[in-house]
């Protein structure tokens, strides 16, 4: 669940640039999700009540998507201070 939670908030950030290439939907939609996972969206609900029932449970895969979305950042400003410097 944790993946899927990652990539779906990476595909809702990356949306807002959808004027950018009108197919984005079509390439990167919820469809991409179910492919990639091998799950549809029965499945999918079924696992967001599970864990709507489960709190702590959730809020521990929302801490490790969390520091996901912190180790990229920090690489991304690493990488963006070296490219400066030379």
């Amino acid at each position: 669940m944790e993946a899927i939670l990652y990539d779906a908030i990476i595909m809702d950030v990356m949306s807002t640039f959808s004027e950018k290439n009108p197919n984005f939907e079509n390439l990167m939609g919820k469809s991409y999700l179910y492919k990639k996972y091998g799950i549809d969206s029965i499945q999918l609900v079924e696992s967001e009540n599970y864990y709507a029932k489960n709190p702590r449970e959730y809020l521990k895969i929302h801490a490790s998507v969390l520091k996901r979305f912190e180790f990229v950042k920090d690489s991304l400003d690493r990488l963006s201070k070296s490219i400066k410097t030379n």
